[in-house]
């Protein structure tokens, strides 16, 4: 197997997530990121809308997870 170049170790992904407004939100927020086993160090801060993680994962499949939840979220 070819190991792809992008990966980033030590650099967490940041989200900036729409439509996190209470504590019910940001909990389907840490649950659509949690879907992906190998996502670590996930932090969802609800006052700033950023939620952000560690792993070798592509973005924008982590956004569409998010989306499914009815969330907006884009790349910091």
């Amino acid at each position: 197997k070819n190991k792809k170049e992008t990966i980033i170790m030590d650099k967490a992904i940041k989200l900036k997530v729409e439509g996190m407004n209470c504590n019910h939100c940001s909990n389907n927020v840490q649950k659509a990121i949690e879907s992906f086993p190998q996502i670590t160090n996930i932090i969802v801060d609800l006052p700033s809308g950023i939620a952000s993680f560690e792993g070798e994962i592509d973005a924008e499949l982590v956004i569409r997870k998010i989306k499914e939840f009815g969330y907006n979220a884009s790349l910091l």
